[in-house]
């Protein structure tokens, strides 16, 4: 199941609009890297890559550059570092869970609801982080 958020944005100038059109389509580009790096493995291998195979390909960071040149990194480390221990954690619930003849327990569920949470809440903060940045840029260069 795949979620998605839609947001109406009301009050951006012709450029801050045009500039979160740009952020889009770049998001869309990365979707797209990993399409195509799947397809590709499939193509050569005729075996579908996996998830936890293709996303250090697209994980560590997510670069930012504007069209007056300046740029930054966004660090992916984070959510790798929840997602380890997510995976070191859901690995020993499920030991004991299958020791019990149960596939899912209580605290599985609320384990991954978290980890869902805080993924949420630093992919949010990330991209709030990259709208100051674009806002702080445009209007430092006297763009408003």
């Amino acid at each position: 199941m795949y979620l998605t958020q839609s947001n109406v944005i009301r009050g951006l100038s012709k450029q801050e609009y045009t500039m979160l059109r740009e952020m889009c389509k770049y998001s869309n580009n990365l979707y797209n890297v990993a399409v195509y790096t799947i397809r590709q493995h499939y193509f050569d291998t005729q075996q579908f890559l996996r998830y936890e195979e293709n996303y250090p390909i697209c994980k560590e960071n997510a670069a930012c550059v504007t069209n007056t040149g300046t740029s930054f990194l966004m660090d992916g480390r984070k959510l790798k570092s929840i997602n380890q221990y997510w995976n070191k954690r859901k690995a020993r619930l499920q030991s004991i869970a299958a020791k019990q003849g149960q596939k899912t327990t209580n605290q599985l569920c609320q384990l991954a609801k978290k980890r869902n949470f805080r993924m949420q809440d630093i992919l949010r903060k990330t991209a709030r982080y990259i709208l100051d940045s674009c806002s702080h840029i445009c209007s430092s260069a006297g763009i408003v």
